[in-house]
């Protein structure tokens, strides 16, 4: 058997039998998943390391629990996806199980399965900003300005580079015997064609032989994509809010929803006060313009008392929000940078004074970018999830900037780091409702190396198949 991680990272290739599926349990002690072995590894010549699109689990949380949308399900159907898709599982499946199977070695415990659904935490062991002795220096507005600015320039020399070398990805690459996998060049061709395929099919389903750019494609819930928006979808652009929008309420109500309500029928999260029992998700995927107007609102907690924001934000546990570094709201465009907090409300462990376990973890792909922008959002925040008549609720939250947080290599794809890491961890928690009640989740992520293109790709894939699965005629 010939285990390689070369070129396309998270591949295991068989060469006697080739087998769709192999032990990957068997072979773990040879994946080599932290930070030391990985720069071993690279100075001679191997790159191990597990890439994800930070969806692939989401396939099988479906599958596990039988809850389809249908036969044409809202997953990734390219052939070279779905492999990726397959062995990315098996392989941050396995190794999850093995590195959570023992709660005493571990130090980076945030939340398990009763923490999550209404008991105390194990272990609390977590690092915030203040516990790390080196202090970064904090960049001015100036500072910030001329950031953004080499971003832009470096994502033309970024693309300049690519048509320049484009020879080098014009043929497949092989690895092992008789198997080939596909290159960068031809995912990048494999998006647009998507990116085809969803104008065909609107333009069919509209009967309309030309679209505009503000012609609708689809709509979940309030939030509608364009034409306009998926070509931001293409690789190499920037994402806007109504991209990363239209993914958080596909994974609300396609994932979050049907599944937690199913697992959690007799939970504390029904109200089964009304004539129809109504369930209130722990989870809440905060669309970026509510994060933006929670950012920057003079008066926050107003903005819940005018019941502006989504209902049951009050009672969530977990708050996903996308951040931008825009701060004008006269200009819907004008940020430069995506991070993400994800805000966690945790009942206190045992022997804790503490009230309330409060923490606002900070992912970004360009380290402690939005800074100032998180302690913005946190402090706002804490106005709107403070409840002075709830004797555990507190207003003190602390700010953990996750070290592990994937770091992009480009100026464009923060956007879809940020999708990713919610896709992966919403997948974590969603598979943890029914879980075994000594399961952990991690949410370091230190082991997971986040593939933008593979991102792009699913984002367009669902949207394809979601396109194609429209009961109803949208309005263009």
């Amino acid at each position: 058997m010939h285990l390689t991680f070369n070129k396309y990272k998270g591949f295991l290739i068989d060469d006697e039998n080739d087998k769709d599926t192999l032990d990957i349990k068997a072979n773990l002690n040879k994946i080599k998943d932290n930070e030391s072995s990985r720069k071993k590894a690279k100075k001679s010549g191997s790159t191990c390391e597990y890439r994800t699109s930070g969806f692939d689990l989401l396939e099988y949380v479906w599958k596990n629990d039988q809850y389809r949308i249908g036969d044409d399900d809202i997953t990734d159907k390219s052939n070279h996806e779905i492999k990726v898709d397959r062995y990315g599982f098996f392989l941050r499946r396995q190794s999850h199980l093995q590195i959570s199977s023992n709660t005493n070695d571990r130090n980076d415990d945030l939340s398990s399965h009763q923490s999550l659904y209404g008991k105390g935490l194990i272990v609390d062991n977590d690092q915030s900003e203040n516990e790390y002795p080196e202090k970064l220096n904090r960049l001015n507005v100036e500072e910030r300005k001329e950031l953004r600015k080499q971003a832009r320039e470096s994502k033309a020399n970024v693309k300049g580079k690519r048509n320049k070398n484009r020879s080098e990805f014009n043929k497949n690459t092989e690895v092992g015997v008789g198997v080939k996998l596909p290159t960068l060049r031809s995912k990048v061709n494999h998006l647009k064609s998507l990116f085809e395929n969803c104008i065909e099919e609107t333009q069919k389903r509209s009967g309309l032989k030309k679209l505009s750019e503000t012609s609708r494609v689809f709509q979940i819930d309030d939030v509608s994509v364009y034409v306009n928006d998926l070509k931001n979808i293409l690789n190499d652009e920037w994402l806007s809010d109504s991209n990363i929008g239209w993914v958080y309420a596909f994974l609300f109500h396609g994932y979050v929803l049907p599944l937690l309500s199913m697992k959690m029928k007799n939970s504390k999260f029904y109200d089964y006060e009304e004539d129809n029992p109504k369930f209130k998700s722990p989870i809440c995927l905060l669309l970026p313009t509510f994060t933006f107007l929670i950012a920057n609102h003079p008066e926050p907690r107003e903005l819940l008392v005018a019941k502006v924001l989504p209902s049951g934000i009050e009672e969530a546990q977990i708050i996903f929000c996308p951040l931008n570094d825009n701060d004008d709201f006269g200009s819907s465009e004008g940020g430069s940078h995506w991070s993400l907090v994800v805000f966690l409300r945790l009942p206190k462990p045992k022997g804790s004074n503490e009230t309330m376990i409060q923490k606002a973890l900070v992912f970004d792909s360009m380290f402690e970018a939005n800074y100032s922008e998180t302690e913005r959002l946190v402090s706002n925040m804490t106005q709107v999830l403070h409840n002075p008549n709830n004797t555990n609720s507190s207003t003190k939250w602390e700010i953990v900037h996750v070290r592990d947080s994937p770091q992009q290599t480009n100026g464009s794809d923060c956007g879809v780091f940020v999708c990713a890491v919610t896709g992966f961890l919403i997948s974590e928690l969603v598979a943890l409702a029914s879980a075994p009640s000594d399961s952990i989740i991690d949410f370091s992520v230190r082991a997971l190396r986040f593939s933008a293109i593979d991102a792009r790709i699913w984002m367009l894939n669902t949207l394809l198949n979601c396109i194609q699965n429209d009961d109803k005629i949208l309005d263009h």
